[in-house]
C-alpha cells in the first residue's frame, strides 16, 4: 500500500492506495497547529493511527516545501511544513519497518496549477473513478482540497517509473533551483 500526505499546519490531507486504486482518504485535523517538534510528533502519530487503522503501507510519499525567492508563502510555515514532514517520515519507519518514503516538490507533481484549482480536477477525477465514497469528506473545503492533493501526489508517485516499489529505485529528489 500506498500512504501519501499532503502536510498542513492544521491538519494533514491523506490518501492510501492498493494496487493502483484508493483504498481510503480522508484528513486528520491537528489537535492545536503543527508549529514546533511536540506538536509535529503528535501530529504524524494521529495521522498515521487514522490513515493505517489495519493497512501497513510500504511506501509513503510526501510533498517537499521549499522557499521560493517571488513566494507568498512565509518562510516560518514552510519551516513548520517540513518539520512536520519529517516527523511523519520517523513515525512511519517506525511504524513499518523497511518501508520507504519518496517526497516531491509541489511544482513538480502539480506544476504551477493554483491550489484549487487542483484540488477541484482530482475530485473530477475521484468522481470519475468512482472513488467518492472510499473518501472520508471533511467538513471544509479547503481540507477537502488537502484531500485531493494527496490523491494527486499519491497518483504521481504512481505514474513514475522510479518510485521506489513500482520499478527501477531512486532516493528522494534533489532540490533544484
Amino acid at each position: 500500500m500506498i500512504l501519501a500526505v499532503d502536510p498542513g499546519v492544521n491538519g494533514c490531507g491523506w490518501a492510501l492506495f492498493k494496487n493502483k486504486e484508493l483504498f481510503s482518504a480522508g484528513f486528520t485535523p491537528a489537535d492545536h497547529p503543527a508549529k514546533c517538534p511536540a506538536t509535529w510528533s503528535k501530529m504524524a502519530i494521529k495521522l498515521l493511527d487514522d490513515a493505517l487503522t489495519q493497512n501497513p503501507a510500504d511506501l509513503l510519499v510526501v510533498e517537499l516545501m521549499r522557499v521560493y525567492a517571488q513566494g507568498q508563502s512565509d518562510p516560518a510555515d514552510i519551516v513548520n511544513l517540513q518539520g512536520l514532514s519529517g516527523a511523519l517520515v520517523g513515525a512511519f519507519a517506525v511504524k513499518n519497518p523497511g518501508a520507504e518514503t519518496v517526497g516531491f516538490l509541489a511544482r513538480d507533481w502539480k506544476g504551477q496549477v493554483p491550489r484549487e484549482i487542483f484540488g477541484n480536477r482530482i475530485g473530477v477525477l475521484i468522481d470519475r473513478q468512482g472513488w467518492r465514497p472510499r473518501v472520508r469528506a471533511p467538513r471544509r473545503k479547503s481540507q477537502l482540497n488537502d484531500v485531493h492533493h494527496a490523491v494527486g501526489l499519491a497518483l504521481h508517485a504512481l505514474a513514475r517509473a522510479d518510485t521506489p516499489g513500482r520499478g527501477k529505485t531512486a532516493p528522494l529528489p534533489p532540490a533544484t533551483q
